[in-house]
């Protein structure tokens, strides 16, 4: 064990001794204080009786009396205040290394996954998220006829969360826009207008829904490329990527398939080194090229019109 390692497990060690040290000695004064007021309110009549006025306000005084005892030594305690600043410093250590723990193993394991996989691990870690719950998520999709079912019910069921930036790119609505494209893509893009609606109107109903006007920004744009890459992408507060590939298929690699179920996982950050970041730095790069040079959707909800002047 490394100098710092045993320097760091001495101090843990002093820490929760004097933890343990100060919880008896406040939770004995708690305890007195109990033990006080319930002596003194059972004996109110006897005393009484005995010709002793006793009232509330009396009781009230000794109260404030003893809590204000209490309440000098826990502010004039430095130690006190030095070990709460060391247990905030051994909870962060605690988070960050749980954090790379999981970016290790969510990234070692090397199977592929399904849609549906993918959306579960989304729903789950948004399950994990406290309210408000600012969540960025980046989706790059193509034309969203399977997808879009998955997605709806996980924005439809956390009605907790009320700050979700989602940004969607679907596949362009104008086939001559991509005039190289096989007739497969060409045909997805067909089915681009229909989903277009679709995605408006249900977002509208989960916004209306959560009786926030605020819990989501949703904006779709329209991107006029043929599609290598696609998936969905969690950016903050846990970062969460699933990615496929387009690639050739069927006999002679003579038709264009969208990768179904061959999306890769990638957990957290991961550190170089390894595939996982540049699957990751592949899909960032693709979804922010593709945004800035796609054709406008829609945004939602609508921003509010401007009030004429009244003169």
């Amino acid at each position: 064990m490394s100098t710092e390692q045993q320097g760091q497990d001495k101090g843990l060690r002093s820490f929760l001794k004097n933890a343990w040290h100060y919880a008896i000695y406040y939770g004995v004064l708690a305890g007195f204080l109990v033990v006080v007021i319930i002596f003194i309110s059972e004996r109110l009549d006897s005393l009484d009786r005995l010709g002793i006025k006793v009232g509330l306000d009396y009781l009230t005084g000794v109260t404030v009396a003893l809590i204000f005892l209490i309440s000098e030594q826990l502010i004039d305690s430095e130690q006190i205040r030095e070990q709460s600043t060391a247990i905030k410093s051994v909870v962060e250590q605690i988070r960050e290394q749980s954090t790379a723990l999981e970016s290790v193993i969510g990234n070692a394991n090397p199977r592929l996954y399904a849609l549906s996989d993918a959306i579960n691990a989304f729903d789950t870690t948004l399950d994990s998220i406290p309210p408000p719950g600012e969540v960025i998520i980046e989706h790059l999709g193509l034309n969203q006829t399977q997808a879009w079912l998955h997605i709806e019910a996980m924005l439809r069921k956390h009605q907790h969360l009320t700050g979700i930036d989602y940004k969607m790119l679907i596949l362009t609505d104008d086939k001559t826009k991509i005039p190289s494209a096989d007739d497969e893509v060409k045909a997805w893009a067909l089915l681009v207008p229909h989903m277009l609606q679709t995605i408006k109107k249900e977002v509208n109903d989960i916004i209306d829904q959560s009786g926030h006007p605020n819990k989501m920004r949703f904006e779709v744009r329209k991107y006029c490329d043929i599609p290598v890459i696609h998936g969905v992408r969690m950016v903050s507060p846990r970062p969460l990527c699933y990615m496929a590939f387009c690639r050739w298929e069927g006999k002679d690699s003579q038709k264009y398939g969208w990768g179904e179920p061959q999306y890769h996982k990638i957990v957290g950050r991961p550190p170089s080194g390894n595939i996982s970041p540049d699957m990751l730095k592949i899909y960032h790069g693709f979804f922010q090229h593709l945004w800035k040079n796609s054709d406008p959707g829609f945004i939602l909800p609508l921003p509010a019109e401007p009030q004429e002047a009244k003169g």
